[in-house]
């Protein structure tokens, strides 16, 4: 539903043979369509890192809010590391291995 609506918002004429749409006339009357979706491709790249961006000024960092913030990410990092840590036994069956 989104895609056609697009298509038509272009300007996109699906009439036009396709020998006939890279002709120099048709480009120029058609220049408003290229401009449009060169528009919503460069949107389409810019969109999401606008959209990244917009938490940023919703959070506090500044003074004590900064230190827990990072406190919390720290022992975030230390239970993540934990969890990935290989266990003595495949430790020690690695070291074996190693040693043929």
């Amino acid at each position: 539903m989104w895609a056609i609506a697009v298509i038509k918002w272009s300007g996109y004429d699906p009439n036009i043979a396709s020998t006939r749409r890279w002709n120099q006339e048709i480009v120029r009357e058609n220049s408003t369509m290229y401009s449009r979706v060169y528009f919503l491709c460069n949107l389409a790249d810019i969109l999401p890192a606008v959209i990244k961006m917009i938490p940023l000024f919703f959070y506090d960092l500044v003074g004590r809010k900064k230190e827990e913030m990072y406190t919390a990410l720290n022992e975030r990092r230390a239970l993540i590391a934990k969890e990935d840590a290989v266990p003595a036994e495949m430790e020690t069956l690695t070291e074996m291995l190693a040693g043929l």
